[in-house]
C-alpha cells in the first residue's frame, strides 16, 4: 500500500473541481493571499464567522495576508473589487 496515497487529502490547482459542502481544511503556500486558490477560498469563506484562518508563516507589506494579520479590518476588498465583511477568526 502507498504510504503518500491519502483518502481525504487532494491537491487542488483550482476551484473547478472543489465540493465545498462541509467543513474543509485547507493547507496553503505560500500565504500571502495574494491571487490563486487560496485567496480564492478566504474570499468565500471569510464572511462567515465559523470560518478560520491560521498563518503559519511570514507575511509581507503589501499583501492581503499582512493587512488582515496586522490591521485586523472589519472588512476586505476582494479581487472583484467588492468590499466584504471580515467575520471569520485570523490567527
Amino acid at each position: 500500500e502507498n504510504p503518500f496515497h491519502f483518502k481525504w487529502i487532494k491537491s487542488l490547482d483550482s476551484l473547478e473541481y472543489f465540493e465545498d459542502a462541509g467543513p474543509s481544511v485547507v493547507l496553503a503556500s505560500p500565504g500571502m493571499l495574494q491571487p490563486g486558490v487560496s485567496r480564492d477560498l478566504f474570499e468565500r469563506w471569510c464572511t462567515d464567522q465559523k470560518s478560520g484562518c491560521i498563518f503559519a508563516g511570514y507575511s509581507v507589506e503589501g499583501t492581503l495576508a499582512k493587512q488582515v494579520c496586522v490591521q485586523r479590518p472589519n472588512e476586505i476588498v476582494r479581487q472583484d473589487g467588492k468590499s466584504v465583511p471580515l467575520a471569520m477568526s485570523i490567527e
